[in-house]
């Protein structure tokens, strides 16, 4: 676990890994975070950088649990 401030962007194999986790296509993944499946492509071959918050969802995606070890501003 991490928090934000200190997170480093995984690289295309790490995100490769936990996309295998999902049990869902790439299609609905990128359905569910709301961008294109070009977008993972991307993120797997290291041609763009995923965000935290796109990281975070595949983290949960794949049941991973939280990945932050510090509460986020402004959330009791």
């Amino acid at each position: 676990m991490f928090s934000k401030n200190s997170w480093k962007v995984p690289s295309g194999v790490e995100i490769k890994e936990v996309l295998e986790l999902i049990d869902l296509t790439e299609v609905a993944i990128a359905e569910q975070l709301r961008i294109k499946t070009r977008t993972i492509r991307k993120w797997k071959s290291g041609d763009s950088h995923i965000s935290f918050a796109n990281w975070f969802c595949l983290c949960w995606l794949a049941g991973l649990g939280p990945i932050l070890t510090e509460q986020p501003k402004g959330l009791p």
